[in-house]
């Protein structure tokens, strides 16, 4: 899970407080974390989205957003990368998506991934566990797996698996 600014922004570096507070609206100009003096636009998805479920789970946890503005929210995860590389022809917006949405499905030379506490949201800083906003793939099954069942989670575990599942956004550990 990642978080981008426009190119123009000069911020590089966020702690996950930081973005804590930037979408609780405790900060709200980037010039409190280290940037121009600007307002913070803080473009977020819609609730009942994938994106939006993961921020809560994984970033805000025990806080709640701010609501967003009507301009605010983007209807898809697209939208939000739209909005923050051309916001208005501001510097002052951010967003969030998963990495690979962000950086190959629609990529967007106008925007720049934000390292969180230090840690750039790398394939290399993912697989060693050090960039902190990443989750996990488990297999589950209700009961005893089948035969076809097992079939496809030995196929997952093998190097073709493990390979398919990186060419499609995962990064294995």
């Amino acid at each position: 899970f990642v978080f981008f600014v426009n190119e123009a922004n000069p911020v590089r570096n966020l702690t996950l407080d930081q973005v804590r507070d930037i979408y609780s609206r405790r900060i709200t100009n980037w010039k409190q974390v280290g940037g121009a003096d600007q307002p913070i636009i803080a473009f977020q998805r819609p609730e009942d989205s994938g994106s939006q479920t993961a921020m809560l789970a994984m970033v805000m946890k025990d806080r709640q957003p701010a609501r967003p503005l009507k301009e605010e929210r983007a209807a898809t995860m697209g939208g939000v990368i739209t909005e923050v590389a051309g916001y208005r022809d501001l510097a002052g917006a951010i967003g969030y998506s998963f990495r690979w949405y962000a950086t190959v499905m629609n990529a967007n030379p106008h925007i720049r991934l934000v390292a969180i506490d230090g840690t750039e949201p790398t394939v290399a800083n993912i697989r060693d566990g050090s960039y902190p906003l990443t989750g996990q793939l488990n297999i589950v099954t209700a009961g005893a797996p089948t035969a076809a069942t097992r079939s496809l989670i030995e196929w997952t575990v093998s190097a073709a698996g493990q390979d398919l599942l990186e060419k499609t956004g995962y990064v294995r550990r």
